[in-house]
């Protein structure tokens, strides 16, 4: 067992020794450097995962708000001017009054629950195996008329958009690698030709 070992090192010890000062700067630059990598791509993903779901509910809020202009009441009519019907930033708008009756607007399909209204909370409901960010907020008419405008948005969505920047990190990570191993190389020889200079003469 003794002299396994010790000729399993020796063995290791003559291939490290076959191996040029050049490849092995660059083997420990290039190590040093994919740790570096992929510790600060961990970090960033961590992050950025949390700040994709706060900038979807960030957007949501920001659409209902938004929306208060395209409603009007003419006439003792509702009316609501076409940009409520419009899907932007993933964003399905719905209005209700006081008593949950569905007015006008927009639901997303797949989307068949209906919860209580609640007064300027971002809520996350679970419908089956998906997830949705609700938004309610509320638009005085008039001083004894209220309505209800519901944003809706899916959270599965959200976070497709970033599983999809996921791996194209992943694609670009040995592509880096790569890079860094031949710029180490190549910083390597340089630096070290004087002294192959030296060496030779």
């Amino acid at each position: 067992m003794y002299f396994g070992r010790s000729r399993d090192k020796g063995q290791l010890y003559r291939i490290m020794k076959k191996i040029s000062l050049k490849l092995k700067l660059t083997l420990l630059y290039t190590f040093f450097m994919a740790l570096l990598t992929c510790a600060s791509l961990a970090i960033l993903f961590s992050l950025s995962s949390r700040e994709v779901l706060s900038s979807t509910q960030s957007r949501l809020e920001n659409r209902v708000q938004e929306s208060a202009e395209n409603i009007a009441l003419r006439n003792g009519e509702i009316r609501i001017d076409s940009d409520f019907y419009s899907v932007v930033g993933d964003v399905y708008l719905s209005l209700y009054d006081s008593e949950m009756y569905f007015l006008y607007g927009k639901i997303p399909q797949g989307f068949d629950q209906q919860p209580e209204l609640a007064e300027g909370v971002t809520r996350t409901v679970r419908d089956g195996a998906r997830s949705w960010y609700v938004y309610d907020l509320s638009f005085r008419l008039t001083s004894d008329y209220t309505v209800y405008v519901r944003g809706i948005t899916s959270v599965a969505d959200a976070e497709e958009s970033f599983t999809v920047t996921l791996r194209f990190a992943m694609i670009l990570l040995p592509l880096m690698v790569l890079a860094t191993a031949v710029i180490g190389y190549r910083f390597t020889r340089r630096t070290l030709l004087p002294v192959r200079r030296i060496t030779s003469t």
